[in-house]
């Protein structure tokens, strides 16, 4: 079953209001966005941020994940830019 992605939050800041000057990069609240099972039973980890336009950007990899024996998620790739 796909659902729709779902977004939790990993820091609290205050949501981006107009203001005289944008929101610094480590002021902003990162965000987690969990996808998936997809057909292949994966799921999909991603952190997101919100720039200094208060626009959502991907901050690192995704991770891709199964579902282990036990029932929890075991990292099996890793896709995008690594550093």
């Amino acid at each position: 079953m796909i659902s729709a992605p779902t977004f939790r939050a990993v820091a609290s800041a205050a949501p981006c209001a107009p203001r005289l000057h944008p929101p610094l990069w480590r002021g902003a609240a990162m965000r987690e966005r969990i996808e998936g099972p997809d057909a292949l039973g994966r799921y999909r980890f991603s952190v997101w941020s919100e720039n200094r336009c208060c626009r959502l950007e991907q901050y690192g990899p995704t991770r891709v994940c199964v579902m282990g024996d036990h029932g929890f998620l075991v990292q099996v790739d890793v896709e995008g830019d690594v550093r």
